[in-house]
């Protein structure tokens, strides 16, 4: 037995066993969607998310974040799979052919006048600027990444 600074230590031989490490949660990219602040309007390369879709016969593309450029195909509305209440339809959704991610455009949100609220662990999106209101979004972070 050792005293230090008035404190009594003593030698234990017995074996103790840590509690399991807590599973840390993974982006599901075939479901989740991605709240992108920098992305300039919602996108997915999943033809499934889509209720409603046509042939987009403009000329636009996406330059991805490897400089990548994929063609915009189709233009729809698709759902989004919420984690409350009811689920939600996203109009003027991009289709990228070969996208391998689904992008929630916050640019797009706020041009409908939605509030993008974002927390520490979680985001939310409120119709207007009533952010004590029942907000129509509601994700979490995964990885750095609100989704």
């Amino acid at each position: 037995m050792e005293v230090k600074d008035d404190v009594k230590q003593e030698r234990c031989n017995s074996t103790h066993i840590k509690p399991p490490k807590e599973k840390e949660e993974k982006i599901n990219y075939q479901t989740d969607w991605i709240i992108d602040s920098g992305c300039s309007n919602h996108m997915t390369g999943d033809e499934s998310k889509f209720v409603s879709m046509k042939e987009y016969d403009g000329n636009r593309v996406v330059v991805t974040a490897n400089n990548t450029k994929l063609l915009v195909s189709h233009i729809g509305e698709a759902e989004v799979v919420a984690n409350f209440d009811k689920d939600r339809i996203l109009r003027n959704v991009y289709h990228i052919s070969g996208m391998t991610k689904n992008l929630l455009s916050v640019p797009q949100l706020t041009a409908l006048k939605h509030y993008v609220l974002f927390g520490p662990n979680d985001v939310k999106v409120y119709k207007d600027e009533d952010v004590q209101g029942t907000p129509v979004f509601e994700g979490r972070k995964v990885e750095s990444i609100y989704v």
